[in-house]
This record gives structure tokens, sequence and C-alpha cells, in this order.
């Protein structure tokens, strides 16, 4: 035998000694589980050990804060020569079959009429969505659709799911999710910043309705999963949140199993999910009073640093009563930041003394003033409603308009607004005001907004709004109103010729919303009104503030870093939603845009590839045609 075999014989041999004499598991043989009383001590050692955890996000993470996005194809009709026939391929046959399905009459010849289109349809549902909630839709042409233009087109219904990644190269689909109809209108110009109006594209304001209620949670930290720890941190959580059914008391917190425990949102929290989540992670359980003590020490110091300051008010919303003290301390506090977290937690724990401190965090800081107004929606106190009233007259149009939309959201605040709906078209409202404004809504419903009267209409001629919709001044002060319909008699109405009067005349003979918003935004490009026009200027949120002393800015987006979880004190780190990855929740801003599938003129019989949205891969993963929507 030669030396090198003799050498590695005896390595092995040796190795196979050590291995056995060190009593190591075997690795093809199944480790046993620990009995569910090996399990129980384990916990009950952490839990009552010298350093157990305080907070509640220190054994647990967040489950259900993503958003998600429902999508499908779907057909658009009443186009007037613009659809276009759908090339052979997965799309088509899906839309066969569901033509087939409801009975629809020669389909084949329908699809080849220029009459409709084929089109991806897509839906965003946020974080504590509700069954039945309507939410805004998102529809595109097809590459396999040689349709031009989607204006004024109707879609039918469609039946939205959700794809999910399962590995590189396949996506599974789930249920159901919403079912999505209505008619299309376009952005107009102005809001899209475009030089064309993008015809190919459209939205449907509350054209979908969610088929199921999100469910959130938290999920236990495997070495704390217990059926003792869902149930204490379940009875820490409906101490602090609860509230009567009508028949008894509720608790937010439901414990499933051991390793999840389903939160239940608060009415007062509907706005900010998010939030109401992160003050539940936040939460302190197994304190003893000098513990309690030490952490509200703590707390005061870390209210006084911006970096800090946001997990401070969270630590102390949580505490409920016990914590007012120091918030308004921190509301006192000069840094903007620091006072806007604090006013922002005692909104949540209904104190008036934070009103007059949002109401000017809301006119003077962009950054915080979406938030700022959801703050002064929640308040049950009138003086916050006033303080709503008095921002309605604020120079700046997108504190005047989330203002609106924040009084709508409290009961004392609709019933100040006097609103009207023109024929089932879209909804007036009108709204005092010594500084005159129009605004448009593009999103919820359908919605046009004048602050003071309604303006002159200073039209020299005839301008078309479509092929089959005129107005004209007819000499007389007046203006005419003409809709041509095929086959039928022309619709006319001779209205005076102020903004307001137009839409109603515009409304009367069967024009659309999108007729409307396409009207004012050639009305602001062309200066017809001197008062100015204002397209959907919601408060956004995701915009930077910049932290005194620091060249770094700060996303004001309703995340959370890691430094809001691992505060002064605390080893913690922050939680990772295994839902999916982060996103922007806040539904106000232009980014939250269901537009994520786009498809690659895939023949028939191949893949279809979807490109999936940005919270699960970045990269093109290919769903099996014979499966596809």
């Amino acid at each position: 035998m030669s030396g090198l075999w003799k050498r590695a014989i005896e390595t092995a041999s040796l190795g196979v000694a050590v291995f056995w004499i060190a009593g190591c598991t075997v690795p093809w043989k199944k480790q046993e589980e620990p009995t569910l009383e090996d399990r129980g001590a384990s916990v009950r050692a952490l839990l009552s050990s010298e350093d157990r955890p305080s907070l509640v996000h220190e054994i647990a993470v967040p489950i259900g804060l993503e958003q998600r996005v429902y999508e499908s194809y779907g057909l658009v009709t009443g186009l007037y020569g613009t659809g276009g026939d759908i090339a052979p391929s997965a799309q088509r046959e899906f839309i066969l079959n569901e033509m087939r399905a409801n009975d629809v009459h020669k389909p084949q010849e329908l699809l080849a009429s220029g009459r409709v289109a084929l089109v991806k349809v897509s839906t965003i549902s946020a974080p504590g969505a509700m069954k039945d909630d309507r939410v805004d839709v998102t529809v595109e042409i097809s590459k396999q659709c040689d349709a031009t233009s989607l204006y004024n087109g109707t879609l039918l219904e469609a039946r939205l799911q959700e794809l999910r990644a399962i590995d590189d190269d396949k996506l599974r689909k789930t249920l159901e999710k919403a079912k999505a109809k209505g008619p299309i209108f376009q952005l107009p110009r102005d809001f899209t910043l475009e030089s064309q109006l993008q015809e190919g594209k459209g939205r449907i304001l509350g054209g979908a309705k969610l088929q199921e209620t999100r469910i959130l949670g938290l999920r236990i930290r495997k070495d704390f999963e217990h059926v003792m720890t869902t149930n204490m941190l379940g009875k820490a959580i409906n101490d602090r949140f609860s509230h009567h059914d009508g028949m008894r008391k509720r608790g937010a917190a439901v414990p499933k199993d051991d390793g999840f425990i389903q939160i239940d949102l608060p009415a007062r929290y509907r706005q900010d999910p998010r939030h109401f989540i992160y003050v539940v992670l936040h939460l302190g359980f197994l304190e003893n009073g000098d513990r309690r003590t030490e952490r509200m020490d703590r707390c005061r110091q870390m209210l006084a640093e911006a970096k800090t300051a946001r997990q401070a008010a969270m630590q102390l919303e949580a505490l409920g009563e016990e914590g007012v003290p120091l918030l308004r301390e921190g509301m006192a506090h000069p840094n903007p930041e620091i006072q806007f977290y604090s006013a922002y937690s005692l909104a949540y724990l209904n104190d008036p003394g934070a009103i007059p401190m949002l109401e000017q965090l809301a006119q003077q800081q962009p950054a915080f003033r979406g938030l700022a107004l959801i703050g002064l929606s929640v308040l049950d106190h009138f003086q916050a409603g006033e303080a709503l009233e008095r921002l309605l007259q604020s120079p700046e149009p997108e504190v005047r308009y989330g203002a609106l939309h924040a009084l709508r959201k409290r009961d004392d605040g609709k019933r100040s607004i006097h609103a009207q709906w023109i024929g089932e078209t879209v909804e007036v409202v009108m709204v005092p005001s010594a500084l005159p404004l129009v605004t448009v809504a593009l999103e919820t419903a359908p919605e046009v907004t004048f602050f003071g009267d309604s303006p002159p209409l200073q039209l020299a001629q005839h301008h078309e709004i479509n092929p089959r919709l005129l107005v004209r001044p007819d000499g007389k002060g007046q203006i005419r109103i003409v809709r041509f319909q095929p086959g039928d008699e022309d619709r006319v109405r001779l209205v005076q010729s102020d903004l307001r009067s137009v839409l109603t005349g515009l409304s009367e003979v069967g024009a659309t919303y999108n007729d409307m918003i396409q009207f004012l935004d050639q009305a602001k490009a062309a200066s017809w009104v001197s008062t100015p026009i204002a397209f959907n200027p919601r408060p956004t949120l995701g915009r930077a503030y910049q932290r005194d002393g620091e060249s770094s800015e700060l996303q004001i987006d309703g995340e959370m870093t890691e430094g809001d979880f691992g505060g002064q004190g605390s080893d913690s780190t922050k939680p990772k939603d295994e839902s999916s990855g982060s996103w922007r929740w806040w539904p106000w801003g232009r980014k939250a845009e269901a537009d994520s599938v786009t498809d690659t003129g895939s023949k028939a019989g191949a893949s279809e590839a979807i490109e999936t949205p940005e919270r699960e891969k970045t990269t093109t993963l290919l769903l099996d045609a014979g499966n596809s929507p």
C-alpha cells in the first residue's frame, strides 16, 4: 500500500473515531423535536430572565403591512373606431373564454369590430383594507391589441387576482381578490406634464370592489413561540386597545395559535394602519413599577432627540393616558419633527392640546402635512373641525384640498360641507372663500370643488372636447353645448357662461367625467378662467425633511427605520415584515399607481412574460400561458 493511501485511510479512520466519540448526531438521522413541556420551560426562562424583553417588537414582527397588487386582463367597450383586434395569444384565448362564459353573442366578430380593446387591469389593496371597499383601477391597452385609444370607454367586469413569485421562473395565482368595472378617464396633461393625452392608459374611480378583508397581525419569533406568549401579548394589547361592539367589550388582539396574533384595526386608526401596528409593537409588557419608571425616564430623554423621538412618542402613545404629560412636553420642543411626532400621538389619544400644533404643521411643514391633517380628522373635539375649516382658507391649494378631505372623515365636517351631484356624472362641492380656487378630483370619486363662487368662462370661439361634443359662445353671453349622437337627435343645452353652469350643461347632454376633466384641462391651459384650477392637489407622503445639522434627508413616508426600533437602551432591531418588501402606503400620492403588469407580445402557445411588482422581484418571471389571465 502506498504512503498516500495509507495516510488517507488513517485520516478517515481518525475522523470516524472522533465523530463517534463526540457523540455527534448522524446527519441523516432526524433530530427529535423538543416536547411541549421543554418548549414551555425554555420560553418561561426567557421571559423571566433579568434581561427579558419588555417591548412587543423585541419578540414579534408585523404581518400584513405591504400593499398588494391585484391584476388581470379585461375588455373595454364603447370605443368609436379606436378599438382593435387581439393577436393570436394566450390573452386572446383568455378574453374569448370570459366572453363565452358571459354569453356574449359572436365574440370573434366583436373583437374585430373596432369598438373594443383588450387591456391590462390592476388595482392596489392597502393594509387594513376591508371587504367591499372601493378602490381605484388602472387600465392600459395590451400590446397584443392594436387599439389606439381608450377615450370614454367602459371596462366590463374583470376578475382580478394576485400573482406571487414562488421560484425563479414561476408565478402562483391566488383566488379572486377584486372585481373591477366602470367608465374610464385619462389623466389630464396638466397633471402628467405630458404634451399629449395618454389615450392608451386610463383610470376608473372606485372601479374595483375588494372581495376580502386584509389581515393584520404579529408573528412571534421562533424562540418565543408558545401559547403562553400569544396569550400574554394578547392580554397586554387588549388591556390597552379595546372597544364595545354594542354587546360586549372586544379587544384588538386575537391569538390564533402559538406563533400568530391577529390584530383587528380600531376605527380611529383606519386612515393609518401602519401607525397602529407600530404603536402595538412599542407596547410594553412584563413590567414592574421600577422597570416602567426607568422606561419613562428613557422616553423623556429619547423624545428630546429627533433621531429617537418617533420611537419615544409611540411608546408613550402605547401607554395611553400615562404618556400624555411627556408627549405635551415633546410638543413644546422647538424642533418641528419632535413637535409632529408628539402631536400626532396625542391626536390618537384624543388630546385637544394637539390641535393648534397640528394646524400649524399642516400649514407650514409640507413633509408632515398629510399626517397632520389625519391627526385633525381623528380628534373627537369640535375645535379640530374648526381648525380644518380655517385651513380651507389657506393660500396653499393642497392645504385647502387636504383639509376638505379630512373634514369629510368627520361627522361634524360632513354636515358643514355643501355638496350636490350633477346628474350621475360628478359631485360639485361649494366652499365659501375669499380666495377663489377650483380643484378636480382624480382619485376615489368624481368631484369638482369651487372655493368661492363659480368663475366666469371667457370662451372666444368654439372648442371640440371630443369629435362628438362641442362647446361654443352664442354671442349673447351664454354658452351652447352640443353633443352629436349617431342615429339619434343632437342634444343641445344653452347655459350661463360660468364654469359650474357649463359643467351642469355637459352632464345634461350626456358628457362623461372624462369629458369634463379634459375640458377643464384645456380651460386652464388656454386661460379661459381667471381662477386657478388644480388637479388632485392632495398632500403626498415621501417628502424629504432636512434635519438640523445633517446632510441627509429624512423621508416622511410611513416607514420605520432600524433606529426607530433599536433606540437608546435596546438591543432589538427593526422587525422584518414577512409579507413582502417596503412600500409607500399613502393613498394620496401620485406614485401609488397600480400599473405593474407588462406583457411582452407572446405568440399563441408560448410563455407570457409578466413583470412582477417591485415588492417581490425586479426580474421578469414567466407565467405558463395555459394558466395565464
